[in-house]
C-alpha cells in the first residue's frame, strides 16, 4: 500500500474500531472486523497483531466472536496450518443475525426487568416519596420496550 492508501485504511479501521465502542462493544472487535473485511485477500490473526498493534488473544477473542456472530468465517490456505479469516460481506444477514441473537434477547430481558420493577413499584405503594414520578418513568420505558418489540420483526422481514 501506498502512503495515502494507508492512511484511508488505517482511518477505516479506527471508524471500525470506535463504531464498535458506540455499540458496547470492544475497540479491537471492530478493528479486526475492519481490517479483515478491508483485505482482499484471508487475514491469519499474525497478521492481524501486526496490522493493528494488539496482543494475539485480543486477536483471538475478537475473531472467535466475529466467527460466533457470522461475521467472519475461517478459510483454508493451501500449504499452511493457520487459521485464516475472510468477512462476512452480506450486512443484510449480519443484521438479521444481530437481531435474533443479541437484540432481540436482550429487549425480551428488559422488557422482563421492567416488569419486575413495576411490580416493586406497586408494592411500595405510596411509602416511597417519588414514586409517582418513578412509575411514570417506569411506565414510559415500558412503553418503548413494547413498541421497539413490535417494530423489530417488521425489520426484521424488511432485511429478508
Amino acid at each position: 500500500m501506498n502512503a495515502s492508501d494507508t492512511q484511508v485504511w488505517e482511518r477505516l479501521v479506527d471508524l471500525g474500531g470506535r463504531s464498535a465502542q458506540r455499540l458496547g462493544f470492544g475497540r479491537s472487535l471492530g478493528q479486526v472486523y475492519a481490517a479483515i473485511y478491508l483485505s482482499p485477500k484471508p487475514l491469519c490473526l499474525q497478521e492481524l497483531v501486526d496490522l493493528l498493534g494488539i496482543s494475539k488473544g485480543n486477536a483471538s477473542m475478537s475473531v472467535r466472536q466475529l466467527e460466533a456472530w457470522g461475521a467472519v468465517r475461517q478459510v483454508w490456505q493451501r500449504g499452511d496450518r493457520r487459521d485464516y479469516y475472510e468477512a462476512n460481506v452480506d450486512f443484510r444477514a449480519l443484521l438479521r443475525q444481530a437481531l435474533a441473537g443479541f437484540i432481540m434477547p436482550r429487549l425480551e430481558s428488559a422488557g422482563r426487568q421492567i416488569q419486575d420493577v413495576e411490580a416493586e413499584l406497586e408494592s411500595a405503594g405510596a411509602g416511597m416519596e417519588d414514586g409517582d414520578f418513578l412509575k411514570q418513568r417506569v411506565k414510559r420505558l415500558r412503553d418503548m420496550q413494547r413498541k421497539l418489540a413490535k417494530v423489530l420483526p417488521f425489520v426484521e422481514k424488511v432485511l429478508e
